[in-house]
């Protein structure tokens, strides 16, 4: 028998799934920030938590997978799969960012 693994489609799967996942840490460290004196510098965003940290979290996961899935299911254009790193190297610096203003 001839059993043959597939890897788990980088683009097609990772690369989304890293994106939300940093979305909602930048949201979590968001609203810590937020609790310490901060402030939200996304204007839209920034309206979002007016109405509640339930509506600041909807707003930002609809805002991030509904483009993840987009560009996941473009990912055999280049511009897409360049646009899932690039995005998900912005979410790392920003989680970066939260994370040594946290600690």
């Amino acid at each position: 028998m001839n059993y043959k693994t597939k890897a788990i489609p980088f683009h097609f799967i990772v690369l989304p799934l890293m994106l939300i996942l940093l979305s909602l840490a930048d949201a979590y460290f968001t609203v810590i920030c937020i609790q310490r004196g901060g402030q939200e510098l996304n204007p839209l965003m920034r309206m979002a938590l007016l109405n509640g940290t339930g509506t600041f979290f909807s707003v930002k996961m609809l805002l991030t997978v509904i483009p993840a899935i987009v560009l996941s299911a473009l990912r055999h254009k280049r511009i897409a799969s360049y646009g899932l790193y690039v995005v998900n190297l912005i979410y790392l610096s920003i989680v970066y960012f939260h994370l040594i203003h946290i600690v």
